[in-house]
């Protein structure tokens, strides 16, 4: 079974480079060298989304040369994938604020290929950049909040309070930052074991694989091997399924990855 939606956490590159005697940016080049063909093999396996950790709001603490370097980074690396990826049928979406703390060349550089792509059916890359994961429920639960100043703010505060928790959760899905489906599968490398403020709304029945390869040694074949271990594992949402034929209850689940996709193309 192959996930439908992959979130990964791209991890270590930093600790990578200083393993090869190198500055902390020769480590993030490479990631993104990784992060192309980790593209690559999702367009040729099928998966319809991929969501990536590309730099998170805390990473502003970061040394300012470096938060720099990154920025040009994705311009840079927007510009070489612009084409292929849209010839390739590959949506391209940013996921996060885009506060004047980003240069304007990379808010333009950024519109363009969410533009160019914007028709594009394949593969949905998200590109969470200074992104927090509460912060975007927060603007969710905001944006909510503003919608009901439309007309009797009262009474439409009422009938949101009235109406039924899912009915509800839905309406705060529809504000968030992308039209994503629920994470099938999270990828984190770099030896640690934490989400890091990463899609906390998407993450609630993810399946989680931590890898203790650093981001640039990350390969398509340990990409698969990932795959194959979420192949491997059962899926029960919190629940247990009734077998009609023995009427015993078993740990397989009717719900699988490809049911999320309805409401979400």
């Amino acid at each position: 079974m192959i996930p439908m939606h992959v979130a990964v956490i791209m991890d270590g590159n930093g600790r990578w480079a200083r393993k090869q005697l190198q500055e902390r940016t020769f480590g993030h080049e490479q990631g993104v060298s990784v992060l192309e063909s980790i593209v690559d093999e999702c367009i040729n396996c099928g998966i319809r989304f991929l969501t990536v950790y590309a730099f998170s709001t805390e990473n502003w603490s970061r040394p300012p040369t470096e938060v720099s370097f990154l920025f040009e980074l994705l311009s840079a690396a927007i510009q070489r994938v612009r084409t292929t990826y849209r010839e390739r049928n590959v949506k391209v979406q940013f996921c996060g604020e885009r506060t004047t703390q980003i240069p304007e060349t990379v808010i333009a550089a950024m519109n363009c290929i969410e533009q160019d792509t914007a028709a594009c059916t394949g593969l949905i890359l998200s590109v969470c950049f200074n992104y927090g994961g509460h912060t975007e429920i927060a603007q969710a639960c905001r944006s909510v909040l503003a919608d009901c100043l439309e007309g009797d703010a009262v009474e439409n505060i009422k009938t949101r309070l009235q109406m039924p928790i899912e009915q509800f959760i839905q309406q705060i899905d529809t504000h968030l930052y992308a039209n994503l489906p629920p994470v099938d599968l999270l990828i984190r490398t770099g030896c640690e074991k934490r989400l890091s403020n990463f899609l906390p709304w998407h993450l609630a029945y993810a399946e989680i694989i931590f890898s203790d390869l650093l981001w640039p040694e990350f390969s398509v074949r340990a990409f698969k091997d990932c795959l194959d271990e979420f192949a491997s594992r059962t899926r029960r949402f919190g629940g247990v399924q009734l077998s009609p034929m023995t009427g015993v209850y078993s740990d397989t689940h009717p719900h699988s990855s490809t049911n999320a996709l309805s409401n979400h193309d």
